[in-house]
C-alpha cells in the first residue's frame, strides 16, 4: 500500500509518498506557503488558485502510483463560494483579524453583544 501524505500548513505546503508495507518514506518534499494576496495587516486573504496549484501538480505527479491519500489542514479557515462552485472571495486564514478593525470608534469586535443567544446558560 502506497500513500501521499499531504500537510496544508500555514508556512508551508508538504508531501510525502510513505510504503506502509516497507515502512518506507520514498519521498518527501514541500513548497512555501503562498503569502497574501495584498500585504494589509490584519486582514489575511491568500489566493486559492496559489494554494491549490502544487498541490494539483503533486497529486499529478503521484496519481499512477499511490493507492490513499491522507490530509492534514491548517487549524480554519474559510471562503465562500457561489452555487456554482465559483469563488467569490480568497482563502481568509485563521491569521485574519479584520474584526479588530475601526468602525464607528470602536473595533467591530467590540460591538457585538456581550450575549450573543439570549438566555444561553440561564437557568428557567
Amino acid at each position: 500500500m502506497i500513500s501521499l501524505l499531504l500537510d496544508i500548513g500555514s508556512t508551508s505546503i508538504k508531501w510525502a509518498v510513505y510504503d506502509r508495507e516497507k515502512r518506507l518514506k520514498s519521498e518527501a518534499a514541500s513548497v512555501p506557503f503562498p503569502m497574501p494576496v495584498e500585504n494589509r495587516p490584519p486582514i489575511h486573504e491568500v489566493s486559492v488558485e496559489d494554494i491549490v496549484r502544487p498541490i494539483m501538480d503533486m497529486l499529478q505527479r503521484y496519481a499512477a502510483t499511490v493507492d490513499r491519500l491522507y490530509i492534514s489542514t491548517q487549524m480554519h479557515g474559510y471562503l465562500l463560494g457561489d452555487g456554482s462552485g465559483g469563488l467569490l472571495t480568497p482563502y481568509i486564514s485563521w491569521q485574519d483579524r479584520r474584526s479588530t478593525l475601526s468602525a464607528n470608534g470602536r473595533s467591530c469586535l467590540a460591538q457585538l453583544p456581550r450575549s450573543i443567544a439570549a438566555g444561553v446558560g440561564q437557568q428557567r
